[in-house]
Protein backbone atom coordinates (compact mmCIF):
# COMPACT_ATOMS: atom_id res chain seq x y z
CA UNK A 1 0.00 0.00 0.00
CA UNK A 2 1.45 3.33 -1.00
CA UNK A 3 1.61 6.46 1.11
CA UNK A 4 -1.03 8.13 -1.05
CA UNK A 5 -3.39 5.25 -0.35
CA UNK A 6 -2.98 5.90 3.35
CA UNK A 7 -4.16 9.48 2.99
CA UNK A 8 -7.70 10.83 3.17
CA UNK A 9 -10.56 11.07 0.72
CA UNK A 10 -10.86 14.35 -1.11
CA UNK A 11 -13.09 16.97 0.47
CA UNK A 12 -11.39 18.71 3.34
CA UNK A 13 -9.74 16.13 5.60
CA UNK A 14 -6.38 16.94 7.11
CA UNK A 15 -3.11 16.38 5.33
CA UNK A 16 0.32 15.73 6.77
CA UNK A 17 2.09 12.97 8.63
CA UNK A 18 0.01 11.73 11.60
CA UNK A 19 2.79 9.42 12.80
CA UNK A 20 5.08 12.38 13.64
CA UNK A 21 2.52 14.34 15.65
CA UNK A 22 -0.75 12.41 16.13
CA UNK A 23 -2.30 14.97 18.51
CA UNK A 24 -1.74 17.83 16.09
CA UNK A 25 -3.03 15.68 13.24
CA UNK A 26 -6.22 14.84 15.17
CA UNK A 27 -6.85 18.50 15.93
CA UNK A 28 -6.33 19.51 12.31
CA UNK A 29 -8.44 16.60 11.08
CA UNK A 30 -11.34 17.42 13.39
CA UNK A 31 -11.25 21.07 12.36
CA UNK A 32 -11.28 20.06 8.71
CA UNK A 33 -14.27 17.78 9.29
CA UNK A 34 -16.21 20.54 11.05
CA UNK A 35 -15.34 23.08 8.34
CA UNK A 36 -16.53 20.65 5.68
CA UNK A 37 -19.76 19.97 7.56
CA UNK A 38 -20.45 23.70 7.86
CA UNK A 39 -19.88 24.04 4.12
CA UNK A 40 -22.28 21.16 3.37
CA UNK A 41 -24.95 22.64 5.63
CA UNK A 42 -24.59 26.04 3.96
CA UNK A 43 -25.03 24.26 0.63
CA UNK A 44 -28.24 22.71 1.93
CA UNK A 45 -26.81 19.21 2.26
CA UNK A 46 -27.20 17.18 5.45
CA UNK A 47 -26.76 13.59 6.59
CA UNK A 48 -30.51 13.14 6.31
CA UNK A 49 -30.97 14.35 2.76
CA UNK A 50 -33.02 11.80 0.78
CA UNK A 51 -30.29 11.33 -1.81
CA UNK A 52 -27.83 10.02 0.78
CA UNK A 53 -27.89 6.38 1.82
CA UNK A 54 -29.24 5.98 5.36
CA UNK A 55 -27.36 2.68 5.66
CA UNK A 56 -24.01 4.41 5.06
CA UNK A 57 -24.81 6.77 7.94
CA UNK A 58 -24.42 3.85 10.37
CA UNK A 59 -20.80 2.79 9.75
CA UNK A 60 -19.65 -0.54 11.17
CA UNK A 61 -16.84 -3.05 10.91
CA UNK A 62 -18.04 -6.29 9.27
CA UNK A 63 -15.09 -8.27 10.61
CA UNK A 64 -15.26 -7.37 14.29
CA UNK A 65 -18.94 -6.45 14.29
CA UNK A 66 -18.12 -3.17 16.04
CA UNK A 67 -20.05 0.04 15.38
CA UNK A 68 -18.07 3.24 14.91
CA UNK A 69 -18.99 5.94 17.44
CA UNK A 70 -18.19 9.55 18.28
CA UNK A 71 -15.88 11.49 16.00
CA UNK A 72 -15.02 8.32 14.05
CA UNK A 73 -18.66 7.91 13.06
CA UNK A 74 -18.85 11.54 12.00
CA UNK A 75 -15.69 11.21 9.91
CA UNK A 76 -16.98 8.08 8.17
CA UNK A 77 -20.43 9.57 7.59
CA UNK A 78 -18.81 12.56 5.94
CA UNK A 79 -16.52 10.34 3.85
CA UNK A 80 -19.58 8.37 2.69
CA UNK A 81 -21.33 11.59 1.68
CA UNK A 82 -18.36 13.04 -0.18
CA UNK A 83 -17.62 9.81 -2.05
CA UNK A 84 -21.18 8.63 -2.57
CA UNK A 85 -20.72 5.37 -0.67
CA UNK A 86 -23.87 3.39 0.12
CA UNK A 87 -21.95 0.62 1.88
CA UNK A 88 -21.71 1.11 5.69
CA UNK A 89 -18.88 -1.42 6.05
CA UNK A 90 -15.38 -0.15 6.90
CA UNK A 91 -12.33 -2.24 7.76
CA UNK A 92 -8.56 -2.01 8.09
CA UNK A 93 -6.10 -3.08 5.42
CA UNK A 94 -4.98 -5.96 7.63
CA UNK A 95 -8.53 -7.21 8.12
CA UNK A 96 -9.40 -7.20 4.43
CA UNK A 97 -6.03 -8.73 3.50
CA UNK A 98 -6.53 -11.60 5.94
CA UNK A 99 -9.81 -12.34 4.17
CA UNK A 100 -8.02 -12.48 0.83
CA UNK A 101 -9.20 -9.13 -0.57
CA UNK A 102 -7.31 -6.26 -2.19
CA UNK A 103 -7.85 -2.51 -2.27
CA UNK A 104 -8.73 -1.11 -5.68
CA UNK A 105 -5.92 0.82 -7.36
CA UNK A 106 -5.78 4.47 -6.41
CA UNK A 107 -8.19 4.22 -3.47
CA UNK A 108 -7.34 6.14 -0.31
CA UNK A 109 -8.03 5.19 3.30
CA UNK A 110 -9.69 7.26 5.99
CA UNK A 111 -7.80 7.92 9.22
CA UNK A 112 -9.63 7.25 12.49
CA UNK A 113 -8.60 7.58 16.12
CA UNK A 114 -8.73 5.18 19.05
CA UNK A 115 -8.34 6.54 22.56
CA UNK A 116 -6.87 4.27 25.24
CA UNK A 117 -7.68 5.09 28.86
CA UNK A 118 -6.45 1.94 30.63
CA UNK A 119 -3.71 -0.65 30.32
CA UNK A 120 -2.95 -4.08 31.73
CA UNK A 121 0.04 -4.40 34.05
CA UNK A 122 1.34 -7.00 36.54
CA UNK A 123 -0.46 -6.89 39.86
CA UNK A 124 1.94 -6.27 42.73
CA UNK A 125 1.87 -8.24 45.95
CA UNK A 126 2.67 -6.95 49.48
CA UNK A 127 6.37 -7.39 48.73
CA UNK A 128 6.16 -5.18 45.67
CA UNK A 129 6.79 -8.07 43.30
CA UNK A 130 4.41 -9.29 40.57
CA UNK A 131 1.82 -11.72 41.93
CA UNK A 132 1.83 -15.25 40.52
CA UNK A 133 -1.39 -17.22 40.05
CA UNK A 134 -2.01 -20.90 40.77
CA UNK A 135 -1.21 -21.64 37.13
CA UNK A 136 2.28 -20.22 37.61
CA UNK A 137 1.63 -17.18 35.45
CA UNK A 138 1.83 -13.50 36.36
CA UNK A 139 -1.50 -11.95 37.40
CA UNK A 140 -2.41 -8.80 35.49
CA UNK A 141 -4.81 -6.02 36.40
CA UNK A 142 -6.33 -3.15 34.47
CA UNK A 143 -5.18 0.29 35.63
CA UNK A 144 -6.20 3.82 34.66
CA UNK A 145 -3.66 5.81 32.67
CA UNK A 146 -2.61 9.22 33.98
CA UNK A 147 -3.06 10.54 30.47
CA UNK A 148 -5.06 8.81 27.72
CA UNK A 149 -3.16 7.69 24.64
CA UNK A 150 -4.38 7.93 21.08
CA UNK A 151 -3.64 5.44 18.34
CA UNK A 152 -4.42 6.25 14.72
CA UNK A 153 -5.62 3.62 12.28
CA UNK A 154 -6.90 3.57 8.70
CA UNK A 155 -10.00 1.97 7.21
CA UNK A 156 -11.41 1.36 3.74
CA UNK A 157 -15.01 1.25 2.67
CA UNK A 158 -16.47 -1.92 1.18
CA UNK A 159 -16.86 -0.16 -2.17
CA UNK A 160 -13.11 0.46 -2.27
CA UNK A 161 -12.32 -3.25 -2.05
CA UNK A 162 -11.92 -5.35 -5.19
CA UNK A 163 -14.51 -8.15 -5.59
CA UNK A 164 -15.92 -7.50 -2.12
CA UNK A 165 -19.50 -8.84 -1.75
CA UNK A 166 -22.03 -6.16 -2.60
CA UNK A 167 -23.86 -4.71 0.37
CA UNK A 168 -27.51 -5.69 0.43
CA UNK A 169 -29.49 -3.61 2.95
CA UNK A 170 -32.25 -5.45 4.78
CA UNK A 171 -35.76 -4.15 4.37
CA UNK A 172 -37.52 -3.49 7.66
CA UNK A 173 -41.11 -4.64 7.96
CA UNK A 174 -43.62 -2.14 9.34
CA UNK A 175 -43.94 -4.18 12.54
CA UNK A 176 -40.16 -4.12 13.07
CA UNK A 177 -40.05 -0.35 12.56
CA UNK A 178 -42.73 0.09 15.21
CA UNK A 179 -40.90 -2.21 17.62
CA UNK A 180 -37.64 -0.28 17.23
CA UNK A 181 -39.38 3.05 17.70
CA UNK A 182 -41.04 1.80 20.88
CA UNK A 183 -37.74 0.44 22.24
CA UNK A 184 -35.97 3.72 21.46
CA UNK A 185 -38.67 5.76 23.19
CA UNK A 186 -38.57 3.52 26.27
CA UNK A 187 -34.77 3.84 26.50
CA UNK A 188 -34.91 7.62 26.81
CA UNK A 189 -33.98 9.22 30.13
CA UNK A 190 -35.93 12.33 29.12
CA UNK A 191 -39.74 12.65 29.35
CA UNK A 192 -41.34 11.98 25.96
CA UNK A 193 -44.67 13.47 24.94
CA UNK A 194 -46.37 12.24 21.78
CA UNK A 195 -48.33 15.37 20.92
CA UNK A 196 -50.48 16.10 17.89
CA UNK A 197 -47.92 17.82 15.66
CA UNK A 198 -46.08 16.75 12.55
CA UNK A 199 -42.59 17.83 13.61
CA UNK A 200 -40.26 16.27 16.16
CA UNK A 201 -38.28 18.50 18.51
CA UNK A 202 -36.46 18.72 21.85
CA UNK A 203 -37.06 21.43 24.50
CA UNK A 204 -33.79 22.10 26.38
CA UNK A 205 -35.52 24.32 28.97
CA UNK A 206 -37.75 21.52 30.28
CA UNK A 207 -35.58 18.59 29.11
CA UNK A 208 -38.49 17.08 27.19
CA UNK A 209 -38.82 15.36 23.82
CA UNK A 210 -41.80 15.74 21.47
CA UNK A 211 -41.54 13.07 18.73
CA UNK A 212 -44.74 14.01 16.93
CA UNK A 213 -47.62 11.82 15.86
CA UNK A 214 -46.81 8.13 15.60
CA UNK A 215 -48.07 7.76 11.99
CA UNK A 216 -45.51 10.24 10.74
CA UNK A 217 -42.77 9.07 13.10
CA UNK A 218 -40.28 7.06 11.07
CA UNK A 219 -36.76 6.00 12.02
CA UNK A 220 -35.18 8.61 9.77
CA UNK A 221 -36.99 11.39 11.66
CA UNK A 222 -35.27 10.50 14.91
CA UNK A 223 -32.32 12.78 14.19
CA UNK A 224 -34.46 15.58 15.62
CA UNK A 225 -34.59 13.95 19.05
CA UNK A 226 -31.67 11.53 18.84
CA UNK A 227 -29.20 13.66 20.89
CA UNK A 228 -31.68 13.83 23.76
CA UNK A 229 -32.20 10.09 23.78
CA UNK A 230 -28.64 9.00 23.16
CA UNK A 231 -26.80 11.54 25.27
CA UNK A 232 -28.96 12.74 28.19
CA UNK A 233 -25.89 13.91 30.09
CA UNK A 234 -25.25 16.51 27.39
CA UNK A 235 -28.18 18.59 28.63
CA UNK A 236 -27.96 17.88 32.32
CA UNK A 237 -29.84 14.55 32.39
Amino acid sequence: MTETQMGHPEGGLAEGSPEKNPVSFIQDNRKAVVDQLIFLIEEGKTFYSPRWSSSAMRPRNPISGALYHGSNRLILMQAAMLNGYKDPRWMTFKQLSEKGYFVKKGERAVRLEKWIFTQMQPKEGPDGLPMIGQNGKVIYEEVQLDRPRCNLFSVFNGEQIKDFPKYEPKELLSGEIGRRIKALLQSSECPIHEAAQDKSFYKPGTDEIYPGQRPVLQLYHFHAVYPGIRYPDAHGG
